[in-house]
């Protein structure tokens, strides 16, 4: 107990701070210290009595459940004979969970997910007009056409690294996110805006709109950055890079 400098039960690199600040050399040389060994000294008071409140709490909980005729020991988690902090760690934790709650409020319609609404609408809107445009000028299916933001300017808003001419495109950031706006064929991107659906709403519902859109933008350039570390040669469009990266 003589290691222990600020009182809080164990020996850290506090009670060194403190230690170093009143003794011998270096306390003379490092006086600047005075005030962090006064700001340890105070966290360490802050903790001793947020842990002596928690006991005591356990200990008032033992002695109701007591008083009501229970066997205390069900508070005793570790079974170590003793009610004390390590059994309210390893104590189960009542009450609503905060991912049941957002379910909720996405169901009764106090949350609406309006960045995967406007993500998955917004790229399904321009993957159906362009792939018309496309298709019908081209002659090819639509159900099978390529079609979104890489429509405008061809080949210069998928995800690449190099044209097949050798041209080197990692210049090109813009392609780190744009890649996300084109689709190849009805399939590709009804699948991507199911897996929008499906794992972006409850996140969504959670963090809030903002977030999720940070989030999934994140996710967008995470994708990007996977791709250019495992095949840089191919070029890469639709939104699903960014669930493909979050897992």
């Amino acid at each position: 107990s003589r290691f222990d400098q600020d009182g809080d039960g164990d020996f850290d690199p506090e009670d060194v701070q403190i230690w170093l600040a009143e003794n011998g050399w270096l306390g003379e040389q490092y006086r600047q210290t005075a005030m962090e060994k006064h700001a340890a000294k105070r966290r360490a008071t802050i903790r001793k009595n947020i842990l002596a409140k928690r006991e005591e709490e356990m200990k008032k909980h033992a002695e109701e459940a007591d008083a009501n005729g229970q066997d205390p020991s069900f508070l005793d988690r570790d079974g170590d004979g003793d009610v004390d902090l390590d059994d309210l760690i390893n104590s189960q934790v009542e009450g609503e969970a905060q991912e049941t709650r957002a379910m909720q409020d996405l169901m009764t319609g106090k949350v609406t997910p309006m960045f995967i609404i406007f993500e998955s609408g917004f790229v399904l809107a321009l993957w159906a007009i362009m792939a018309s445009v496309q298709s019908s000028k081209n002659g090819t299916s639509f159900l099978q056409t390529k079609g979104g933001l890489d429509s405008f300017a061809d080949g210069m808003m998928d995800l690449r690294m190099a044209s097949t001419s050798c041209n080197d495109y990692r210049g090109q950031i813009w392609r780190w996110v744009t890649y996300q706006f084109t689709h190849v064929g009805a399939s590709h991107v009804l699948m991507n805006i199911y897996l929008n659906m499906m794992l972006g709403i409850p996140l969504e519902g959670i963090h809030g709109w903002w977030r999720m859109a940070i989030m999934f933008n994140v996710g967008v350039f995470g994708g990007a950055c996977c791709y250019m570390v495992s095949d840089a040669h191919t070029p890469v469009v639709g939104c699903s890079g960014v669930w493909q990266s979050c897992s």
